[in-house]
């Protein structure tokens, strides 16, 4: 294992080797050294190994781009209602004008 030099801003160390690569490199160009993967949840959401298991529990990505796509036709189609509230009100109605 290498001695870890002082790098500037930006940049890293690799820990095989002690070459200097840029921070955001995911293996160094000259030991081969993989450097893990940082896996950050967004704000109250999944990190993406959380969100890869969700995809395969929901059927894969075909199903779920189908989903996406249907979730996507539905927002389209409650804001051509005008909206959420709007649309239940509109459903309210008809359930009402069903019971006459």
């Amino acid at each position: 294992m290498a001695a870890k030099k002082e790098v500037g801003k930006g940049r890293k160390t690799c820990p095989e080797c002690g070459e200097v690569l840029g921070a955001r490199a995911g293996e160094c160009k000259k030991c081969h050294h993989k450097f893990p993967v940082k896996t950050k949840a967004p704000k109250g959401g999944l990190d993406i190994r959380q969100q890869i298991t969700k995809v395969k529990e929901l059927g894969g990505t075909a199903k779920v781009q189908k989903m996406i796509e249907a979730a996507k036709a539905a927002s389209s189609a409650l804001d051509s209602l005008g909206g959420l509230a709007q649309a239940e009100d509109a459903i309210a109605l008809v359930n009402e004008l069903k019971a006459l």
